[in-house]
């Protein structure tokens, strides 16, 4: 047995990070963990959206009109709270199915 393993305490488990969602999205300096929510925290709505968007994307939303980049964004919007209904719509079925 190795000394450090013998100088080792079973009983002491180290003190666990935050699982990390996803590394780029930052929020004052740390990241975003699956603990945060966008739901009930404007900060990390705004840097996960602003992280949504990738540099060929901003190379074409600059090519965009005014006018463009918001009937765009509105769609994304749209197409975007039809998956979060969708997620409500499947989690609701998964809940009646196991209340039956």
């Amino acid at each position: 047995m190795s000394s450090s393993s013998s100088n080792a305490n079973p009983n002491l488990a180290p003190a666990a990070e935050p699982v990390v969602w996803r590394t780029t999205f930052e929020v004052n300096g740390r990241p975003v963990t699956i603990e945060d929510t966008v739901m009930d925290n404007e900060d990390i709505a705004v840097a996960v959206a602003r992280d949504m968007i990738l540099p060929r994307d901003e190379l074409i939303l600059a090519a965009r009109t005014d006018i463009e980049a918001v009937n765009q964004s509105l769609a994304l919007s749209i197409r975007a709270m039809s998956s979060l209904v969708n997620v409500a719509e499947r989690l609701h079925a998964r809940r009646l199915e196991l209340n039956t």
